[in-house]
């Protein structure tokens, strides 16, 4: 039977070590994308959208995950999340240019 070698040894530690923080990391966003289809199911949906659109693409990607899981409307679910997208990038222009002058 064939050895390992101290690396191959370290290698598979490491390989250990990430699929257990992959296997939380992905328990964690299961939680939060039921946590979020929660709030999606509330009058507060829009809102939730378009703050977590504004904010940036991670919690808007998790937020569209939840949508869908949800079965919230695109006719809530898109104007919200365009407004949202256009605030922030109107933001970053005009820092930008006024930074710029």
């Amino acid at each position: 039977m064939r050895q390992r070698s101290s690396h191959q040894a370290a290698r598979g530690v490491a390989v250990a070590a990430r699929t257990g923080v992959r296997a939380a990391l992905g328990r964690a966003v299961c939680d939060l994308t039921a946590a979020a289809a929660g709030w999606l199911r509330s009058r507060w949906a829009p809102l939730l959208v378009l703050v977590s659109a504004v904010a940036s693409v991670p919690p808007l990607m998790l937020l569209a995950v939840a949508a869908g899981v949800a079965q919230v409307p695109v006719r809530r679910f898109a104007p919200a999340c365009v407004v949202g997208r256009t605030a922030r990038f109107a933001v970053v222009v005009l820092v930008t240019g006024a930074v710029a002058q």
